[in-house]
C-alpha cells in the first residue's frame, strides 16, 4: 500500500469514527432529555371531573369528586366568601361563574392537570382545566370574563399553557370592565380600597 492509500485509509476511519462520536453523544442527549422529561411528567396527576364529579363554585375554582379545586391562569371577578373574608360580590363575578359553569355542563370530558402535592392556603388542589381537551382558561379570558395570573403567580410549572393564555390575554380589548380581583380581596380582606374598587361591589354585602 503506497503512502497515498495509507493517507486515504486514515482520513476515512477518523472520518468514520467522528461520525460514530457524534451519533452516540446525540443519542445520549435524547436520552437525557427523554429522562429529564420523564422525571417532570411523573409529578403530574390528571383529576377526572366529568358528568356528576364536579359542582360549581365560582369563576375560577370547582369540586372536583369532594375535592375542592382553584383553576390556574386566570383571575374572575370575587363572588362571595366569607371563610375567605369576601363579603362582598364584584360586578361580574355572577358572569363569570355563569359561564364557566355552561361550559362546564356542556363537556364531556372534564380534566384537571396538577403537579402532585400542589396545594394552596384554602386546601385548594390548584391546577389547569381541560374541557374536551382544550384549555378552560384562554375561553374565559377571550370572553373579557378574567385577567390573566401568569404574571403574578409565574406559569407554576405548565409553561406551554402559561404561553396559551397570554396569548389570549394579549388578544382581549382592555381595559376590562371589572376592576383586578386581586386589588378586589385586598380591599375586601385588608380594607384597602379605592374609590373604583369601593364601584365594583355589588350592593349585596354577605349576612
Amino acid at each position: 500500500m503506497d503512502n497515498g492509500t495509507k493517507f486515504a485509509v486514515i482520513v476515512a476511519l477518523g472520518f468514520c469514527l467522528a461520525v460514530v462520536v457524534l451519533v452516540g453523544r446525540g443519542c445520549r442527549n435524547e436520552k437525557e432529555k427523554e429522562a429529564g422529561k420523564g422525571t417532570f411528567y411523573k409529578n403530574i396527576e390528571f383529576l377526572d371531573c366529568s358528568g356528576v364529579k364536579f359542582a360549581p363554585d365560582d369563576g375560577d375554582s370547582l369540586y372536583c369528586g369532594g375535592q375542592y379545586v382553584r383553576i390556574l391562569g386566570f383571575d374572575t371577578p370575587e363572588t362571595i366568601h366569607v371563610e375567605h373574608g369576601i363579603m362582598h360580590e364584584q360586578r361580574y363575578g355572577r358572569q363569570a361563574k355563569d359561564y364557566v359553569i355552561d361550559l362546564l355542563q356542556k363537556a364531556k370530558v372534564i380534566t384537571v392537570v396538577h403537579q402532585r402535592g400542589a396545594i394552596d392556603k384554602y386546601q385548594r388542589l390548584l391546577g389547569h382545566v381541560l374541557i374536551d381537551g382544550h384549555l378552560l382558561a384562554p375561553m374565559i379570558i377571550r370572553a373579557g370574563l378574567a385577567y390573566e395570573a401568569i404574571d403574578y403567580y409565574g406559569d407554576q410549572g405548565f409553561s406551554e399553557y402559561a404561553a396559551e393564555i397570554m396569548v389570549a390575554w394579549n388578544d382581549v380589548a382592555k381595559p376590562l370592565p371589572f376592576v383586578s380581583p386581586h386589588e378586589f380581596r385586598q380591599c375586601e380582606q385588608k380594607g384597602e380600597c379605592t374609590e373604583a374598587i369601593l364601584l365594583d361591589r355589588v350592593a349585596n354585602p354577605a349576612p
